[in-house]
């Protein structure tokens, strides 16, 4: 049996496909970047499954999509970004705030 596996991995900051798109991918597994670990993306068949029941390969769908699995692992990278600036505003303020209020004294 030939399987041709392609893996993503979804990072705050990007989405990296680490195959050649031409390819003919018939199953796709995702990884998600936390900033520390790699996890492979695993869905439960119901709350509270054991591990050894979730699915970590998906079918590649039309489209070359995993479907649901894929969109959700997406929106979950869009707001990790949407976190990840607004911390990053939050603390540019500060820091300008601060410089502020150390060249009035």
């Amino acid at each position: 049996m030939d399987v041709k596996l392609q893996h993503m991995i979804f990072r705050p900051q990007d989405v990296i496909c680490m195959a050649r798109q031409e390819k003919k991918y018939s199953e796709k597994i995702m990884l998600i970047y936390d900033g520390l670990h790699y996890a492979a993306l695993a869905i439960s068949p119901f709350e509270g499954a054991p591990e050894e029941f979730d699915q970590t390969i998906f079918p590649v769908q039309k489209g070359r999509t995993i479907g649901p699995a894929e969109d959700l692992s997406l929106k979950l990278v869009k707001e990790q970004q949407r976190r990840l600036l607004s911390i990053l505003k939050r603390l540019a303020m500060s820091i300008f705030r601060n410089i502020d209020d150390m060249v009035t004294l």
